[in-house]
């Protein structure tokens, strides 16, 4: 049964490839932005 849920698994992964990839760059810009944040903060305690 496991092995069933991989294959289903692995399947969907590589039909919502492209909604992935676009997961993974809306992922790096809000760590850009925690980024700037966090300097913009160490700017104005400084």
């Amino acid at each position: 049964m496991q092995e069933v849920n991989w294959y289903l698994i692995n399947r969907r992964i590589v039909q919502e490839e492209p909604i992935t990839l676009v997961v993974l760059c809306h992922f790096q810009l809000v760590l850009l932005q925690i980024v700037c944040l966090l300097l913009f903060g160490h700017l104005q305690v400084i």
